[in-house]
């Protein structure tokens, strides 16, 4: 909410635990006009106080009142726990002191008389919020008798009546506290649970609006045949209604855009749904796309999917399986075996009429020939795509293709593609699309080629924020590697490595895409730092994923990474090995990525190179901002490429070029000169921690003194 209003007079307040930092750490701090405040626990002075105001008395016994202050530990609720059960029990010394507040809410529960108590407990196993006709239903109760027990229990702060109701001709309740419900569902028996989650979702299912109740049925039928078969109870229909209601709400979660809840319900029915079932093939299809590009899915998901389709006669679904598949292997970093089904799908809908599945595998085709700079093979693909979506309506499918062209359009130098990845991600949010990821990132990502990194940094944190909202595992842990190289640019390396070993972490059993390229920024962070063992095994396994993956966007930047850090090591022969190989990438596909600009010219001229560079240059049609950097540092004039990246907004890379003209300057005899660029260079290098940059530039101060 906060991160989507702007220009409006808006304030939002939110509590919440300690604990959710650690799941969400960017919400404590360092977004704009945001302030977060911790409320410490209540000294017992303030306990005291409190308690005095609810019991609207000033003094207890001395040894009641220091036990009880003992207990609260000074959490405000335990005082207002305890001071309605010594309210409803009348005396003080005989009131037991639980250790927690779960204890004293229980003891609260067990003094209300046997009816009421049943009830309330009716209405946990609803939720937090619950319906007047919903707990009658759950315990066989009649309207009018629970509407007095109801009143009752609102009279003793046990629950609350809402003025408004989501569900029309039902009086609304909710419990004062999650709590008290969590209490008050933890003392059914887990026998009667089983019933009354049963009767919860008839009474849910009778409103006769499943696509608004999805979800709540969904979770009703599956408590009501987990707990009763850990009672021992097979039920084979009430095992048909929880899967069947986890489908409808996987369905309905996903058309909302709610992945991570479309993910459970689907796996949820497909553990109930039989393996010999003919829909079983579009629920393991439904299944994946809720999992979209995830190289974690397992690859019997879409096999068994495909296979089903196959058999039942339905090549457009096998088609998408497929193509789906070859989605999942391009992440892993493989793009043979990516191609592979690709191809397959192809083959599966050539020929045949224009369909959905038709359109996906064609749209996947094209990504994939664009990651490759095969954009002679993309556009066309795309387009007819794009055709194929506008024709049947397939919104989703119209963002993908738009982005596609659109990236297309701006590697081959037209700005226009620009156009295309902001209408892309206009058409995905109106559908509410996790395409609209996608989009936000490539257009992120323009910027970077085109170098205008600040205004890059900006659009990538915002696609971060979109990737983590979507709940899209896949697009997640991409933009997580793409972070990692803008605070390599704005010269926040320890949050880059933290960040980088965090990805890592979460990559570890199926290689992935971005691996490569996180693992050889850490390569340069860790040179710049004095660890040129630690950046040699980075860039090694680097290279081994990059060739796999065989796209020149991962490629080239890796082997200009690995000829400096081979060079860094006295290994000349194998920088000649990665200049050789970049030599021959650029012949075919190029030179335009930054990190490929910005190392390989230090490698070309440390092996004397530099003709092999400037014809790559040459050849270029399309000049960016990354280009001239490649041309300044291999013509040498390092005072130009640091102003150059100023401009650009790379922090350490302008610092660095600084250095290297320092250098030429004290050859030169112009010492004041490169004190100035040393002035400017060396706080840059003491900020993110390039000892050996450090040391250089002091060096050089040295000889100027």
């Amino acid at each position: 909410l906060v991160d989507w209003s702007s220009s409006v007079p808006l304030l939002v307040v939110c509590t919440a635990r300690p604990e959710l930092l650690e799941r969400r750490p960017g919400w404590g701090g360092g977004k704009p006009n945001a302030l977060t405040l911790s409320i410490s626990p209540l000294s017992d002075e303030e306990t005291a106080r409190l308690l005095a105001e609810l019991l609207e008395r000033a003094v207890l016994p001395a040894e009641v009142q220091a036990s009880l202050l003992a207990r609260a530990g000074g959490n405000p609720l335990y005082a207002e726990q305890f001071a309605r059960l010594l309210a409803e029990g009348g005396t003080d010394e005989r009131l037991p002191l639980p250790e927690n507040v779960q204890g004293i809410i229980a003891a609260r529960l067990d003094g209300l008389p046997p009816e009421e108590k049943a009830l309330l407990q009716d209405g946990a196993v609803l939720g937090k919020v619950f319906w007047l006709g919903a707990a009658c239903a759950v315990g066989g109760l009649g309207r009018e008798e629970g509407e007095r027990r109801l009143h009752a229990l609102e009279r003793k702060e046990f629950v609350r009546r809402e003025r408004r109701s989501s569900v029309g001709g039902e009086d609304e309740y909710a419990f004062r506290h999650v709590l008290v419900r969590d209490v008050a569902y933890g003392q059914i028996p887990r026998g009667a649970r089983a019933e009354q989650h049963q009767r919860a979702a008839e009474w849910i299912e009778a409103l006769g609006r499943p696509e608004d109740h999805a979800e709540m049925l969904a979770h009703h039928y599956l408590e009501a045949l987990r707990l009763g078969q850990a009672a021992g109870r097979e039920d084979p229909k009430l095992a048909e209604q929880a899967r069947a209601s986890a489908r409808v709400a996987g369905e309905r979660a996903y058309a909302l855009g709610a992945l991570p809840a479309a993910r459970r319900f689907y796996e949820s029915a497909l553990e109930l749904w039989p393996a010999d079932d003919p829909q079983r093939p579009d629920l393991l299809l439904a299944y994946a796309r809720s999992r979209t590009d995830d190289v974690f899915l397992d690859d019997a998901v879409l096999e068994g999917a495909a296979e089903g389709f196959l058999r039942a006669e339905n090549p457009e679904g096998a088609a998408e399986a497929q193509a789906r598949m070859g989605s999942i292997w391009l992440n892993r970093g493989d793009r043979d075996r990516a191609l592979e089904h690709f191809e397959h799908a192809r083959g599966l809908v050539d020929g045949r009429k224009g369909s959905a599945a038709k359109a996906f595998v064609l749209q996947e085709l094209a990504r994939t020939r664009m990651m490759g700079n095969e954009f002679d093979t993309a556009i066309p693909l795309a387009t007819e795509s794009l055709a194929l979506a506008e024709a049947l309506g397939l919104e989703g499918t119209r963002a993908r293709n738009l982005n596609t062209i659109g990236v297309s359009r701006v590697v081959m130098g037209d700005r226009g593609g620009l156009e295309d990845l902001e209408r892309a991600e206009e058409i995905a949010r109106a559908i509410n699309s996790y395409e609209e990821v996608g989009a936000a990132a490539n257009l992120a990502w323009m910027n970077v080629l085109l170098g205008d990194l600040r205004e890059a940094t900006v659009l990538q944190q915002r696609a971060q924020r979109l990737a983590e909202q979507r709940g899209v595992p896949s697009f997640v842990r991409w933009q997580e590697v793409e972070h990692v190289f803008h605070c390599y640019w704005d010269g926040r390396w320890d949050e880059g490595l933290s960040t980088a070993d965090g990805y890592l972490k979460a990559v570890e059993g199926p290689t992935h895409y971005m691996e490569p390229n996180c693992r050889s920024i850490r390569a340069v962070i860790w040179l710049a730092r004095g660890r040129p063992e630690a950046a040699l095994e980075d860039v090694q396994r680097a290279t081994e994923l990059a060739r796999a993956a065989k796209d020149p966007q991962t490629m080239s930047p890796v082997l200009a990474i690995a000829g400096r850090v081979r060079l860094a090591v006295g290994d000349r022969g194998g920088a000649s090995a990665a200049a050789d190989e970049l030599a021959e990438i650029w012949r075919s596909s190029g030179i335009g990525q930054p990190h490929e600009c910005a190392e390989a010219p230090w490698v070309f001229r440390e092996l004397g190179r530099e003709s092999e560079l400037a014809e790559a240059l040459a050849r270029e049609r399309a000049k960016t901002r990354w280009h001239e950097v490649a041309r300044l540092t291999v013509v040498g004039d390092f005072a130009g490429l640091a102003e150059h990246y100023a401009v650009m907004g790379s922090l350490p890379d302008e610092a660095h070029a600084r250095l290297r003209a320092a250098e030429e300057l004290v050859r030169e005899g112009e010492r004041a000169e490169a004190d100035r660029q040393l002035a400017l260079a060396l706080p840059v290098f003491a900020q993110v921690g390039a000892k050996v940059w450090a040391a250089e530039a002091r060096a050089l101060l040295s000889e100027s003194a």
